[in-house]
């Protein structure tokens, strides 16, 4: 039982967390927003393209 203690002593406290580092969720927003923006302004490109070519 002695030996067993030292496995389960805790060396430093735990702590409640004062801010969270992720998910970075500002970052991850504006990653979206802006593949999005380029998704559709592809699509657009080939539409204008392909209804011009008519």
């Amino acid at each position: 039982a002695n030996r067993q203690s030292r496995y389960l002593a805790a060396y430093i406290r735990p702590t409640l967390a004062e801010k969270s580092e992720f998910p970075q969720r500002e970052l991850m927003l504006g990653i979206v927003a802006l593949f999005s923006f380029l998704i559709w302004a592809i699509l657009s490109l080939v539409y204008y393209a392909l209804r011009d070519r008519r």
